[in-house]
């Protein structure tokens, strides 16, 4: 399930008509944790991860209810400074640059109260998370994480209580306590594929 929520996710922000370009949107696999100058190139950038999930809660004797969190990374760039990351640029009202404000006013929009067409709960928000918000080399950077709350349900049904078809006769032998039979009917057992 985990894997197709965050499928869904990058799916509905792929999909939306924003007054702006992404230059990429995908599962985050630690891209900022390796070459951040070729990342940043990339800007503007939206990542999707599974960052956990409290424990499971009991809701049957063999159903759970699965709390999940995603976070969704923004991360835009400016030759401008800091405040440009964050607010984006406009002139005469048109958006010239986008901040990561924006972005992350965009996803919200995209995903809150959106069970993205599964068997989730609609998202709910978390907290925002700065992750980077300095200069790189001659460029301004902002990378900023929002988390998104759901729960699943989770069905325990092991294989070997899963019925192969339904028994639809059953026959029995009636003996007395010396070994006697007593009464015998003949046993047909017929089972019917689901």
């Amino acid at each position: 399930m985990i894997a197709a929520i965050e499928t869904a996710i990058i799916a509905r922000i792929k999909a939306a008509s924003l007054p702006y370009a992404l230059t990429s949107v995908a599962s985050y696999g630690g891209e900022l944790d390796d070459d951040l100058e070729s990342v940043v190139r990339a800007f503007p950038a939206v990542w999707v991860t599974f960052t956990g999930g409290a424990k499971p809660e009991r809701t049957g004797s063999r159903t759970w209810r699965v709390p999940c969190t995603f976070t969704v990374l923004c991360g835009v760039r400016s030759p401008r400074d800091e405040q440009a990351t964050r607010h984006g640029l406009t002139v005469a009202g048109v958006l010239k640059e986008v901040g990561v404000y924006q972005m992350l006013s965009d996803v919200r929009g995209l995903l809150l109260n959106s069970d993205l067409g599964l068997a989730i709960a609609p998202f709910a928000p978390g907290a925002v998370r700065t992750l980077y918000n300095t200069k790189l080399r001659s460029e301004a950077i902002a990378v900023f994480g929002q988390e998104f709350h759901s729960h699943y349900a989770l069905h325990d049904t092991p294989a070997a209580l899963v019925p192969a078809g339904v028994l639809t006769t059953v026959g029995m032998s009636l003996v007395s306590p010396t070994g006697q039979p007593l009464a015998t009917a003949q046993v047909i057992t017929q089972v019917v594929p689901l």
